[in-house]
C-alpha cells in the first residue's frame, strides 16, 4: 500500500474514532438510568455480562431470572463481563470503557470498507467510502 493511501486510511480512522468517542462523552450517562434497571446499559448482553459476573453463568438476557441461554454468541457478553469484574457492574467506568472499545470496533470497519472500495472502485472511492 503506497504511503499516501495509508496515511489518508489512517486519518480516515482517527477522525471516525474521533466522532465516535464525541457521541461517547455526550450519551454515556444515559446507559446509567437505574430507573430502567440498566436495561439501556447493552441491554440483553449487559444482562448476560451481569449474570457472568456475578459467578450466575450465561444466562438471565431479561428482566426475569430465566436460566440459561443460547441469545446470542459467547464472545462479546465474556468481554462485557471482563470488564464488569474489572471497574464494576454499571459503572461509570464500565461504561466509558465498553462505549470507547464498541467505538473502537466500529471505526475499525473503515479498513475493510477502504481496501474493498480501493480494490473495487478506486483510489478516490475509497476514501470517500471508509
Amino acid at each position: 500500500m503506497p504511503k499516501h493511501l495509508f496515511s489518508s486510511l489512517r486519518l480516515i480512522f482517527l477522525v471516525a474514532l474521533a466522532a465516535r468517542l464525541i457521541v461517547v462523552a455526550l450519551v454515556y450517562p444515559d446507559r446509567l438510568d437505574p430507573r430502567l434497571d440498566h436495561w439501556p446499559f447493552a441491554y440483553e448482553t449487559g444482562r448476560i455480562a451481569r449474570s457472568i459476573a456475578l459467578g450466575e453463568g450465561f444466562a438471565i438476557p431479561l428482566f426475569e431470572t430465566t436460566g440459561p441461554t443460547a441469545w446470542m454468541t459467547p464472545l462479546f457478553p465474556y468481554l462485557v463481563a471482563a470488564v464488569f469484574k474489572i471497574t464494576g457492574i454499571y459503572t461509570k467506568a464500565s461504561a466509558i470503557i465498553l462505549l470507547a472499545l464498541n467505538s473502537l470496533f466500529s471505526a475499525l470497519t473503515c479498513v475493510p470498507v477502504f481496501l474493498i472500495a480501493r480494490r473495487t472502485f478506486g483510489e478516490s472511492a475509497a476514501v470517500w467510502s471508509a
